[in-house]
């Protein structure tokens, strides 16, 4: 932790940084050259946000999906995430999608959780984050079947209260980027790598069709992230 700050201090000290965070990255985005070369992380575990902040940090999370169950817990864990990016000294601060208003994360009995569009997830006690390990999904039917009664709405309200949090904790310091996951990995995620590749060998109209979805539902939030205002916008995801 001393190493990766002591980094940080020469870089700026070398270059002879003197512009903010936010000015930084808007130069790089810009094509201008900036102070100094912008430095983040799209996510930190929880695990090592405990480290660096000396602290424990007991929420429900994962970059993969929205996961965190209320208000309260939500805003706490972005005030972590704020504390850890600014006491690195990241240029860059990352929000990620937000459950809508009043919604009820479904808890299987073996303490796994569901997400909106079926992952099953299980807790990794190392990383002291949630990542998906199962499907709802048996049959082709049953994809068919969510896709044209279950689908979750993209314009539910409360999809941005993560990124308020942190605009509001940020006050323009550092850059604001949303990370978005995108279609491909979502749909292989939902449906698990052996059905994935399995129906789309013999079912290929319902990955299409899931992934039409999931492609419709991603811009509707960027959408939403436009309107309220972000730096910069990073999807990404794990290719099957």
């Amino acid at each position: 932790k001393i190493e990766i700050i002591t980094s940080i201090a020469k870089r700026l000290l070398i270059k002879g940084g003197i512009m903010k965070s936010r000015e930084r990255v808007l130069k790089a985005l810009d094509f201008e050259e900036p102070d100094a070369v912008p430095i983040t992380e799209l996510e930190i575990n929880v695990d090592v946000m405990e480290k660096i902040l000396n602290t424990k940090i007991d929420v429900i999370y994962s970059l993969q999906s929205a996961l965190i169950p209320n208000r309260r817990l939500e805003k706490i864990f972005y005030e972590y995430v704020y504390k850890t990016y600014r006491k690195v000294g990241f240029d860059i601060l990352y929000a990620y999608q937000s459950l809508p208003d009043g919604y009820k994360l479904k808890k299987l009995p073996d303490g796994r959780y569901v997400d909106e569009i079926g992952r099953v997830f299980s807790y990794d006690p190392y990383a002291k984050e949630y990542t998906p390990t199962g499907t709802i999904f048996n049959t082709p039917e049953d994809v068919k079947n969510f896709l044209q009664e279950d689908f979750p709405d993209p314009n539910a309200p409360g999809r941005e209260f993560g990124l308020k949090c942190l605009q509001e904790l940020n006050k323009e310091e550092k850059a604001i980027g949303i990370f978005v996951r995108e279609p491909f990995a979502h749909v292989w995620e939902a449906l698990t790598p052996v059905k994935f590749v399995y129906w789309m060998y013999n079912n290929r109209s319902i990955i299409r069709e899931f992934i039409e979805k999931i492609t419709e539902f991603n811009l509707e939030l960027i959408k939403i992230y436009c309107e309220i205002g972000v730096d910069l916008i990073i999807m990404g995801g794990d290719l099957c």
